[in-house]
């Protein structure tokens, strides 16, 4: 699933989802344990129990953006302008632009503000 993809499902959500947890983890590039379900059947399949609940979680979207964005630098709130918000950026001393209004991004958590954030960070990252 492309970013741009999770980041419109994101978009979306009004609450925490477990399946986009997992196209989070897939997009981002984690791994997943993999484990064997008996004895007799040796195929391995992803433990999908241990994808962390990233939509949920703010400590989880955080992990994430320090893991993929290391040295970025991010910022989540609830304020009047923008409600729920995250933002993931290059400060100035790493050589970025800094805090600005277009790194501001609302959803229904914080956490998942973030995750789009972050998405969109990766995705412009990626493009330049």
């Amino acid at each position: 699933m492309s970013h741009a993809d999770l980041i419109e499902k994101l978009e979306a959500l009004a609450g925490p989802d477990g399946t986009v947890n997992v196209d989070i983890h897939r997009a981002c590039g984690q791994t997943f344990v993999m484990e064997y379900w008996s004895e007799s059947d040796t195929t391995p399949r992803e433990n999908l129990s241990m994808v962390p609940r990233y939509t949920a979680s703010l400590d989880a979207a955080v992990a994430l953006v320090e893991r993929v964005l290391p040295s970025w630098e991010w910022q989540v709130g609830d304020d009047a302008h923008f409600g729920k918000y995250g933002a993931v950026y290059q400060s100035l001393s790493e050589g970025g632009a800094g805090l600005s209004e277009e790194d501001m991004v609302s959803a229904a958590t914080p956490a998942i503000a973030l995750l789009i954030a972050t998405l969109k960070a990766l995705q412009e990252n990626s493009n330049g």
